[in-house]
């Protein structure tokens, strides 16, 4: 996990039975060669290459592939919660550790509140195919309803990347969110 980090993080990977180990991070985030001298057999590391919390900064790609280089290497995951990407206002968005990962090493979390409105409080995940053969296997998550398909469908559909876009550059017009909806013809 890194440190400084979104700690609110810590208390789901402790109800697991996770050990958390905090890995400083620098200018560039989470620091791999600390990470592997502070904990070597790591099975997951926890982080925000997006927007660092709680510094603001930005994985270069460089990092990014070393990190994904020690997952791949030690067969560890990494978790990358991206909890707010669509507002990058400098310079083309940043590839996610999920776009750059060739071995099945990263489990995505996002969430809609940013672009649409925060007390909706819907996430989302995307899992390495190796884990969602498993939870394919539960019977409780895979249920079907309206609220989980619209998300699903506007993903899909393109309709996201134009809410998101629509929602940046709104905020950078207006300073404030607005809320907006998409129509398909």
């Amino acid at each position: 996990m890194e440190d400084p980090g979104y700690f609110g993080a810590i208390a789901p990977f402790h109800q697991a039975g996770a050990r958390i180990i905090c890995v400083p991070v620098d200018e560039a985030g989470l620091s791999v060669s600390q990470g592997e001298k502070l904990c070597k057999p790591a099975k997951a590391a926890y982080l925000t290459p997006a927007h660092q919390f709680p510094l603001g900064m930005a994985m270069p790609v460089e990092r990014r592939i070393a990190v994904l280089k020690w997952a791949r290497e030690t067969g560890a995951f990494l978790i990358e919660d991206d909890y707010d990407s669509e507002y990058r206002f400098d310079g083309r968005p940043m590839p996610a550790l999920l776009g750059l990962d060739k071995a099945g090493s990263v489990i995505f979390l996002g969430s809609f509140n940013k672009v649409l409105f925060p007390s909706l409080r819907l996430g989302y995940l995307v899992l390495p195919p190796a884990l969602l053969v498993g939870l394919r296997q539960s019977d409780a998550i895979f249920a079907r309803n309206l609220l989980g398909a619209t998300p699903a469908e506007a993903v899909r559909a393109s309709s996201w990347r134009i809410c998101s876009r629509m929602a940046r550059a709104t905020t950078v017009a207006v300073g404030k969110p607005v809320l907006f909806s998409v129509t398909s013809r």
